[in-house]
């Protein structure tokens, strides 16, 4: 492992009330609270907030979470090769909004996810994520009504390759999750689908109580 960074491993650093612009400048990150201990080469982040901006093609994303906290025994690798080497990441109640395009072919494939990382690392390893209440918004392209929701669910992903030269750029070994209340809302939002339990099991999706009516 890579333990030389700074030239020492009894480095302790702590910030407050943050707000950076990543150098693309649509993307900022926010946080009330980092903290790094040299010695455990261990980030918390609380209270963070991804955000990435308007344009005229696609709406406002956003990622929050109440903390990440990651290990990386490889740390120097951020500023020597550009790579994110993360042995765990624990992201505590993230909430992923993102924007629905009203121009379908834009939807293009997992190099759209490759390609945004790149902006940031060559490449991105991450050996396993723990996601504990995790929550997905899916909404239209020019209103804030949502046409699909996923509300305080868990997942784990491990060994999980970002690799934009690779073919294909996003790899995983394994996949856990159970999906719990989601709802898909029609574009004028009186209507839903609700489904109680989404599970993927090997090569099956499980739909669980799948309900169609008026929206609540």
């Amino acid at each position: 492992s890579d333990s030389h960074l700074l030239a020492s491993d009894d480095i302790d650093i702590s910030l407050h009330d943050q707000n950076w612009v990543l150098p693309d400048g649509n993307h900022t990150i926010s946080f009330k609270k980092l903290h790094f201990s040299g010695k455990n080469q261990r980030f918390e982040l609380d209270s963070c907030v991804i955000h990435g901006m308007a344009t005229a093609e696609k709406g406002a994303m956003s990622l929050s979470a109440d903390r990440f906290v990651f290990n990386s025994k490889h740390l120097p690798a951020i500023y020597m090769k550009d790579e994110l080497l993360i042995d765990t990441l624990l992201c505590i109640h993230p909430v992923l909004k993102l924007p629905r395009s009203h121009k379908p072919q834009q939807v293009k494939d997992t190099a759209t996810i490759a390609g945004a990382a790149h902006q940031l690392f060559k490449k991105i390893n991450i050996q396993y994520i723990d996601v504990r209440e995790g929550e997905l918004l899916l909404k239209n392209h020019d209103t804030t009504a949502a046409m699909a929701s996923a509300q305080k669910n868990n997942l784990k992903i491990f060994n999980l390759n970002i690799h934009p030269a690779a073919n294909p750029p996003i790899t995983t070994d394994s996949i856990q999750f159970n999906l719990k209340e989601i709802r898909f809302y029609s574009p004028d939002s009186l209507f839903q689908i609700a489904i109680d339990e989404f599970t993927l099991l090997r090569n099956d999706i499980i739909f669980t109580n799948a309900v169609y009516g008026p929206s609540p």
